[in-house]
Protein backbone atom coordinates (compact mmCIF):
# COMPACT_ATOMS: atom_id res chain seq x y z
CA UNK A 1 0.00 0.00 0.00
CA UNK A 2 1.47 3.35 -0.86
CA UNK A 3 -0.21 5.93 0.84
CA UNK A 4 -3.94 5.48 0.70
CA UNK A 5 -4.26 3.41 -2.43
CA UNK A 6 -3.99 -0.25 -2.31
CA UNK A 7 -1.78 -1.65 -5.56
CA UNK A 8 -2.01 -5.48 -7.06
CA UNK A 9 0.73 -8.19 -5.29
CA UNK A 10 2.95 -9.05 -7.92
CA UNK A 11 3.62 -12.94 -8.01
CA UNK A 12 7.84 -12.07 -9.23
CA UNK A 13 8.34 -10.31 -5.79
CA UNK A 14 8.31 -14.02 -4.63
CA UNK A 15 11.81 -14.76 -6.42
CA UNK A 16 13.81 -14.53 -3.77
CA UNK A 17 16.91 -12.94 -6.15
CA UNK A 18 14.92 -9.59 -5.84
CA UNK A 19 13.51 -7.64 -2.86
CA UNK A 20 11.38 -4.74 -4.40
CA UNK A 21 9.71 -1.45 -3.18
CA UNK A 22 6.75 0.67 -4.74
CA UNK A 23 7.33 3.87 -5.68
CA UNK A 24 4.59 6.63 -7.03
CA UNK A 25 6.06 9.37 -9.84
CA UNK A 26 4.71 12.54 -10.18
CA UNK A 27 2.09 12.13 -12.51
CA UNK A 28 0.60 9.22 -10.32
CA UNK A 29 2.07 6.22 -12.35
CA UNK A 30 3.00 3.23 -9.84
CA UNK A 31 6.23 1.39 -10.66
CA UNK A 32 7.92 -1.36 -8.25
CA UNK A 33 11.75 -1.42 -8.50
CA UNK A 34 13.16 -5.21 -7.91
CA UNK A 35 16.72 -4.62 -6.07
CA UNK A 36 19.49 -7.16 -6.94
CA UNK A 37 21.07 -9.26 -4.19
CA UNK A 38 24.53 -7.13 -4.59
CA UNK A 39 22.59 -4.27 -4.18
CA UNK A 40 24.08 -2.43 -7.60
CA UNK A 41 23.06 -4.71 -10.37
CA UNK A 42 20.56 -2.85 -12.46
CA UNK A 43 17.43 -3.34 -11.17
CA UNK A 44 14.62 -5.06 -12.69
CA UNK A 45 11.22 -2.77 -13.46
CA UNK A 46 7.67 -2.92 -13.48
CA UNK A 47 4.69 -0.70 -14.22
CA UNK A 48 1.25 -0.81 -13.08
CA UNK A 49 -0.87 -1.14 -16.37
CA UNK A 50 -4.70 -0.28 -16.06
CA UNK A 51 -4.80 -0.11 -12.18
CA UNK A 52 -4.35 -4.00 -12.31
CA UNK A 53 -1.74 -5.50 -13.20
CA UNK A 54 2.44 -4.62 -13.18
CA UNK A 55 4.10 -5.21 -16.17
CA UNK A 56 7.87 -5.86 -16.69
CA UNK A 57 9.56 -2.55 -18.62
CA UNK A 58 12.42 -3.61 -20.40
CA UNK A 59 15.61 -1.40 -20.62
CA UNK A 60 17.68 -2.72 -23.56
CA UNK A 61 21.41 -1.21 -23.71
CA UNK A 62 21.13 -0.42 -19.88
CA UNK A 63 24.39 -0.57 -17.60
CA UNK A 64 25.40 -3.36 -15.63
CA UNK A 65 24.96 -1.21 -12.46
CA UNK A 66 22.31 1.18 -11.43
CA UNK A 67 23.21 3.52 -7.61
CA UNK A 68 19.64 5.27 -7.76
CA UNK A 69 16.15 5.42 -9.68
CA UNK A 70 13.52 7.54 -9.40
CA UNK A 71 10.23 7.62 -11.89
CA UNK A 72 9.96 10.62 -13.59
CA UNK A 73 6.69 10.50 -14.98
CA UNK A 74 4.59 9.95 -18.48
CA UNK A 75 6.71 6.11 -17.93
CA UNK A 76 10.10 7.60 -17.80
CA UNK A 77 12.63 6.37 -15.10
CA UNK A 78 15.99 8.34 -14.55
CA UNK A 79 18.73 6.21 -13.33
CA UNK A 80 22.36 7.10 -12.37
CA UNK A 81 25.15 4.24 -12.53
CA UNK A 82 29.06 4.21 -12.54
CA UNK A 83 28.72 5.38 -15.80
CA UNK A 84 26.90 8.35 -15.41
CA UNK A 85 23.05 9.22 -15.80
CA UNK A 86 20.36 7.98 -18.33
CA UNK A 87 16.80 7.60 -18.46
CA UNK A 88 14.12 4.11 -19.46
CA UNK A 89 11.62 5.15 -22.29
CA UNK A 90 9.99 2.50 -24.32
CA UNK A 91 11.74 -0.47 -23.90
CA UNK A 92 15.23 1.01 -23.34
CA UNK A 93 17.91 2.82 -21.75
CA UNK A 94 18.89 6.36 -23.03
CA UNK A 95 22.43 8.48 -21.80
CA UNK A 96 21.18 11.73 -20.84
CA UNK A 97 22.92 15.19 -20.76
CA UNK A 98 22.51 16.24 -17.70
CA UNK A 99 24.52 17.95 -15.02
CA UNK A 100 24.93 15.13 -12.55
CA UNK A 101 27.31 11.98 -12.62
CA UNK A 102 26.87 8.33 -10.86
CA UNK A 103 27.63 9.70 -7.19
CA UNK A 104 24.61 11.41 -6.95
CA UNK A 105 21.63 9.93 -5.34
CA UNK A 106 18.19 10.59 -7.11
CA UNK A 107 14.71 11.73 -5.58
CA UNK A 108 11.48 13.32 -6.98
CA UNK A 109 10.11 15.82 -5.51
CA UNK A 110 6.11 15.92 -4.95
CA UNK A 111 6.30 18.96 -7.82
CA UNK A 112 8.24 16.75 -10.22
CA UNK A 113 11.73 18.10 -9.29
CA UNK A 114 14.27 16.36 -9.34
CA UNK A 115 16.58 16.25 -6.16
CA UNK A 116 20.10 15.28 -7.33
CA UNK A 117 22.31 14.81 -4.11
CA UNK A 118 26.07 14.28 -4.50
CA UNK A 119 29.44 14.28 -2.32
CA UNK A 120 29.82 17.93 -2.92
CA UNK A 121 26.42 19.14 -4.03
CA UNK A 122 23.11 19.05 -4.55
CA UNK A 123 21.70 19.26 -7.72
CA UNK A 124 17.83 20.49 -8.68
CA UNK A 125 16.40 19.70 -11.77
CA UNK A 126 12.72 21.25 -12.66
CA UNK A 127 10.42 20.98 -15.43
CA UNK A 128 8.83 17.79 -17.08
CA UNK A 129 10.17 14.43 -18.30
CA UNK A 130 13.88 14.01 -19.64
CA UNK A 131 13.31 18.18 -20.32
CA UNK A 132 15.03 20.10 -17.18
CA UNK A 133 16.29 23.21 -16.14
CA UNK A 134 19.11 23.10 -13.76
CA UNK A 135 20.17 24.73 -10.23
CA UNK A 136 23.49 23.36 -8.28
CA UNK A 137 23.86 24.10 -4.91
CA UNK A 138 27.55 23.90 -3.95
CA UNK A 139 27.93 22.49 -0.39
CA UNK A 140 30.66 24.07 1.59
CA UNK A 141 32.20 22.88 4.60
CA UNK A 142 33.77 26.05 5.66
Amino acid sequence: MIGRTALPTIGLLLVPALAACSVIAPDGGAWLVGERPDRTGFPALWRLVGGREWALVRAVGHPAQARSVAPLGAELVAVTSPDGVGVVAGGRYYRVDWPLTGEHHLTVLGDGTILARGPDDVVLGTGWTANRRWVRVVLDGG
